[in-house]
């Protein structure tokens, strides 16, 4: 038999004896929980992690109750013309064509005179660099 720790919710420790089995057990559950809590904690934002990513949280968005993804989306939508000047000429050409002027990439390839796969993989390459850019 051995000893386990158990940890309740209000952080009180108690001592039990298993045995070896359940005490593996219990602690492969111990090692599962804390990676889920881990996993849980990246999905949400946090005030302080947009203030240190240089987003700024005005006392309005306090006062309407803006949320984190909201001003997170609001920054990056400031942002996206200077990242756009990032992109060389053609990247910007396409993006413009199909995210502003809601072109197909098919029409973008006849204007350009170019496949249509050609236009998809500048239009990839170019999302990655906006990407880049904006995180």
């Amino acid at each position: 038999m051995k000893n386990y720790t158990y940890i309740s919710v209000t952080g009180e420790k108690t001592e039990v004896e298993v045995s070896g089995e359940i005490e593996e057990i219990l602690k492969r559950e111990d090692r599962a929980e804390q990676a889920n809590d881990k996993k849980e904690s990246r999905r949400h934002y946090h005030i302080e992690a947009l203030d240190y990513e240089g987003s700024e949280i005005s006392d309005k968005d306090i006062v309407t109750g803006t949320t984190g993804p909201e001003v997170w989306r609001r920054t990056m939508l400031e942002r996206l013309p200077e990242a756009l000047d990032g992109l060389d000429e053609r990247s910007r050409f396409i993006v413009r064509k199909i995210f502003y002027e809601r072109k197909t990439q098919n029409e973008v390839a006849e204007e350009l005179g170019i496949t249509q796969q050609a236009v998809s993989r500048q239009l990839e390459r170019a999302i990655k660099n906006l990407k880049k850019f904006l995180t």
